[in-house]
């Protein structure tokens, strides 16, 4: 397997959820390492730098501050039955949704489900959706 298609295959188990463990370390480990790849493919001309430049910027979302977990959503007790609730801001949600992260690839940096991330996209009035490209399926690239 060659390296951009083991990049795409470490992407695809990010997103899949089916990793051997869903810490932290691991996720930055494993952007990390499909860095790594990009930039060997970006050398040779198989990426473009849009694509190395998106995930240097998540993988320097990991590293901005190696003791705390920058994005991690802190639980806030109300003191009303039931789970604590989530605290997660709109600057959180906008960063990600500006970046064009899916709604299950917000939720795992926040370290929250996705039914959460879709609430409180609801309650921002911020559409996860409509980052998305309009391009048809049959005129996008095949890799």
């Amino acid at each position: 397997m060659c390296g951009c298609q083991k990049s795409y295959s470490q992407w695809r188990q990010l997103q899949s959820g089916k990793n051997p463990s869903d810490t932290l370390d691991h996720v930055q480990y494993r952007i990390d390492c499909l860095h790594e790849i990009l930039l060997r493919c970006f050398d040779i001309g198989f990426v473009e730098k849009s694509v190395v430049t998106v995930v240097r910027e998540t993988l320097v979302c990991f590293k901005l501050n190696d003791n705390d977990v920058m994005y991690k959503a802190g639980k806030v007790f109300t003191g009303s039955s039931g789970k604590p609730r989530y605290n997660i801001s709109r600057e959180q949600l906008e960063f990600f949704v500006q970046k064009s992260f899916s709604t299950a690839e917000i939720a795992l940096p926040i370290g929250v489900g996705k039914r959460t991330v879709e609430r409180r996209s609801e309650e921002f009035h911020l559409s996860i959706r409509a980052t998305y490209s309009d391009i048809p399926n049959e005129e996008l690239p095949v890799f």
